[in-house]
């Protein structure tokens, strides 16, 4: 499928920012759920490439949609983020290093829900992804 996003209008007051948008699936083990406690989970990010930050995701698994809050960051090696479950208020922090199949291995911790493993791999889906709607809609 091709498809081309107008990308000129940019609305007054707003800077352009170079991001990608990148697609994320992985699993993650969760001691004492079914299944072994091992879930899969998937979603998008966005990249800001002059900052590093991880941000304007969502992410979906057994347990129910979440949002990437706050500001996470990603580099040639290290992967960070923050979600969040929409109906919860306390966040689950994810910290990722690329081993050397390209693979991002890590932990996952949060009040709530402990601490685990976590492994995903991501997928540059578009190289200009700053006029791309992303991440939960923003109630006023």
């Amino acid at each position: 499928m091709s498809f081309t996003l107008d990308k000129s209008e940019i609305p007054e007051g707003i800077e352009k920012r170079e991001s990608h948008l990148y697609g994320i699936v992985g699993v993650l083990s969760q001691p004492g759920t079914i299944g072994e406690g091992v879930a899969a989970f998937g979603g998008y990010f966005r990249h800001d490439l002059e900052t590093g930050n991880v941000c304007d995701g969502q992410l979906v698994d057994f347990w129910g949609q979440s949002e990437i809050v706050n500001f996470g960051f990603m580099g040639e090696t290290a992967l960070s983020f923050s979600k969040r479950y929409l109906n919860r208020r306390d966040f689950i922090n994810y910290e990722f290093n690329k081993d050397e199949n390209g693979l991002w291995i890590g932990t996952y911790s949060g009040a709530a829900v402990g601490e685990g493993k976590a492994q995903a791999k991501t997928n540059l889906i578009d190289d200009d992804a700053f006029s791309i709607l992303c991440g939960i809609p923003r109630r006023s």
